[in-house]
């Protein structure tokens, strides 16, 4: 399966371009091929209130401190939207702010709403159950200083957002992985289940 890499702007929930507090760059981004490890069964549920309608959850902890826009964190909020917010505050949903700064809701890497700040997005886009019942988790390994916290989200299907049922993907998971010290991010994605759908842009 592919993993990402993501050490790069487009991980950043804030407004404006990179600045020097910012422990990002976009020349550390690479891609790799890699084997997706399902942490259903070693890790630790994250209750979702509303997992068909995209709720958020309630904090959760990293396990260590991890740096992401000069700031240490150490706990994370999760959306059913494949996004994550560092810190105690619960990240907005896909469906009310766009990745493209000429619609109304304004974009996603410029907007200065608060729920859009220290984010990390590893699918962004409005997301609903799957084949089964969504769930997420999280899973702390490792040992000081070299632990990674995994944030997995799985069972989801993208949305039918024009109502012609042309859903791409069945059923989906993917993951978040935070690296203590050196506070690298990584994206990994696990099996993607085509629907029957035509494939549409």
């Amino acid at each position: 399966m592919n993993r990402i890499l993501y050490t790069l702007v487009l991980v950043l929930g804030f407004a404006g371009v990179l600045t020097a507090q910012n422990n990002y760059t976009q020349t550390n981004f690479r891609t790799e091929l890699t084997t997706y490890g399902d942490i259903s069964a070693t890790g630790t549920a994250i209750a979702m209130t509303d997992k068909t309608a995209g709720s958020s959850t309630t904090p959760q902890e990293i396990g260590f401190s991890f740096s992401f826009n000069g700031t240490a964190f150490t706990r994370f909020m999760i959306h059913a939207d494949g996004i994550m917010r560092l810190g105690t505050d619960a990240p907005g949903a896909a469906t009310v702010i766009a990745a493209n700064p000429g619609l109304a809701n304004g974009a996603v890497f410029t907007n200065t709403t608060a729920a859009f700040q220290n984010i990390i997005m590893p699918f962004f886009t409005n997301l609903i159950q799957g084949v089964a019942i969504p769930e997420f988790h999280v899973l702390t390994t490792g040992t000081a200083p070299n632990r990674v916290c995994t944030i997995q989200w799985k069972n989801l299907a993208d949305a039918d957002n024009a109502g012609t049922a042309a859903h791409q993907f069945s059923n989906l998971e993917f993951q978040v992985k935070l690296y203590e010290t050196t506070n690298d991010i990584e994206f990994v994605y696990g099996t993607f289940s085509p629907s029957a759908a035509t494939v549409t842009g």
